[in-house]
């Protein structure tokens, strides 16, 4: 068959045009042309994520059309090209910045490109050399240094009575009273680490007074008779006389005696009193003794 110059032929093929170039034949062309349609390329592209940190690789996935022959893309200047059928790669990016990734999708007849933008890379959370275990007295305040060097802080108590005195500070201030952790969390952006500290509190016993005399007699000065101190919970008191006959009862940490007895005070005169009472520990004890009444 003749080559045609000078002449477009133009066939409608569903939603496609296909073109033919050739030269206007003096007479009708007895030649049989097969012509196919190629559809119009589309690219896209998506991410899983659009945050990650150096060392990590970001999931990216080919949303381009199926009549893509070809794709290939380009990251900060260079352009890779992908193999035939492609659908999903990863993009590995080793320095922190913003990231704008081309996708180019082309067939035999168009092309199209495709802008990814805002991937970040955030520096990952850099280890400094601490202690991460301490050694401290009940109420001995302690100072906890980062482990980990980062824009955002978050610490958090796991177990143990342990207080903090601020939880987003780069370091905190610890009020130990029991033995436990604190769990330290360093953030850049979405990249995370986090750090586990221990504090081992050397046991503390029980700090308490209890007065072997008081006078009730309402003028503001030892008025009450209860065990004074720290480190306990005050969770009853009873006060007998000397035969035994049980004059006062009182539970709860704000128990106290007035010197009184079924409404009405009490004698000058020794009693006896028994003390329930439970240690930081939770372990409940008793003490017992004498308390003299002076009017």
């Amino acid at each position: 068959c003749p080559v045609w110059r000078g002449v477009v032929l133009r066939r409608q093929l569903g939603s496609h045009t296909a073109a033919i170039v050739g030269e206007a034949p003096p007479r009708p062309d007895p030649c049989r042309y097969e012509v196919e349609g190629l559809p119009q390329v589309q690219a896209g592209l998506a991410a899983a994520r659009q945050t990650g940190w150096t060392g990590q690789c970001f999931e990216l996935q080919s949303r381009s059309s199926p009549g893509s022959a070809s794709l290939s893309y380009t990251v900060d200047g260079i352009t890779r090209t992908l193999p035939p059928g492609t659908t999903g790669f990863e993009l590995c990016l080793e320095q922190p910045g913003m990231y704008t990734v081309q996708l180019l999708a082309e067939n035999e007849v168009s092309s199209d490109t495709f802008l990814l933008t805002g991937l970040q890379v955030l520096e990952e959370p850099q280890p400094r050399p601490v202690p991460l275990t301490y050694e401290a007295q009940v109420g001995e305040p302690l100072t906890l240094q980062p482990g980990l060097l980062a824009q955002d802080y978050r610490w958090e108590v796991q177990s143990g009575s342990l207080e903090l005195n601020c939880t987003d500070c780069p370091q905190v201030q610890v009020d130990p009273l029991l033995s436990g952790e604190i769990l330290l969390w360093a953030a850049n952006g979405d990249c995370t680490d986090s750090l586990l500290y221990r504090i081992d509190v050397a046991r503390q016993d029980e700090q308490m007074y209890i007065p072997t005399a008081f006078s009730p007699n309402d003028d503001g000065r030892n008025d009450l008779f209860q065990p004074l101190g720290r480190y306990f919970t005050l969770r009853r008191m009873q006060i007998f006389d000397r035969y035994g006959g049980r004059l006062f009862e009182a539970r709860g940490a704000d128990a106290a005696w007035d010197g009184r007895a079924r409404g009405k005070p009490v004698n000058t005169g020794v009693y006896v009193y028994l003390i329930e009472y439970e240690d930081l520990y939770g372990e409940v004890k008793q003490a017992s003794g004498e308390v003299t009444v002076l009017r």
